[in-house]
């Protein structure tokens, strides 16, 4: 042989991706056992000011598992959602917009559900032991992840262009899903969930001039330098 070193390239997933791919397993496996055979109970996995106040944090991360409202449309959401802002910014700014746009949202909402409790209990009584659980701050944060990456993509600021036509269409889709929702905290959440979605997008894309939305990519290259003989 010529004696150079040859280059083997293996394309194999992060562990972030496997974790979204086990994350979403999850979801799916418990979504009929909750909604088809009734063995889960939502409320022994949801979270909510009372429980949080009592000290039960891991609450705050199951709520995540368990579907609120209808499940195909969400669940087809979040994967749609996850898969984009996967491939396009990698796993770990999915990642951190989820937990930011779940736990985030979660812990700000009942911030402000604490202190209009310590002004008036009446105001919020029926907030504080009400279950919250859901996948939707999981796929709102990631709606704001498209939204803020798509308007940050290079391209011409015109109607019909992906710079207008994502961020509008993320915008009316929370809008629709918030104004359905019959939950004060949860349409809270949605739009919170939504905005910390952006912002860690945004962010990034500040911290890192250098990539455009379109060319990242939710596999990462391995190469490892093999001596010829």
């Amino acid at each position: 042989m010529n004696g150079h070193a040859r280059v083997v390239t293996q394309r194999r997933p992060d562990p972030g991706t496997i974790l979204l791919t086990s994350y979403m397993a999850a979801v799916l496996v418990l979504a009929p056992l909750q909604r088809l055979a009734h063995l889960i109970n939502p409320a022994d996995l949801a979270s909510s000011p009372a429980s949080l106040a009592s000290g039960k944090v891991w609450l705050l991360l199951t709520s995540g598992f368990v579907v609120d409202g209808p499940p195909l449309p969400q669940i087809l959401a979040l994967t749609v959602l996850a898969v984009l802002v996967t491939r396009f910014r990698g796993s770990r700014t999915f990642w951190t917009a989820a937990l930011a746009g779940h736990v985030g949202s979660t812990l700000i909402v009942y911030a402000a559900v604490g202190l209009l409790w310590w002004a008036d209990p009446h105001l919020v009584a029926n907030a504080i032991h009400n279950p919250d659980y859901g996948i939707s701050c999981v796929w709102a944060a990631g709606l704001g992840a498209i939204t803020a990456g798509a308007w940050a993509s290079p391209g011409p600021l015109t109607l019909g262009s992906r710079r207008i036509t994502i961020p509008l269409a993320a915008l009316l889709t929370l809008s629709a899903v918030t104004a359905l929702s019959t939950n004060e905290i949860a349409r809270s959440e949605h739009l919170l969930a939504f905005l910390l979605g952006a912002l860690i997008v945004s962010l990034s894309e500040r911290n890192n001039h250098n990539s455009s939305f379109p060319e990242r990519c939710c596999f990462r290259r391995h190469t490892t330098t093999r001596p010829s003989l």
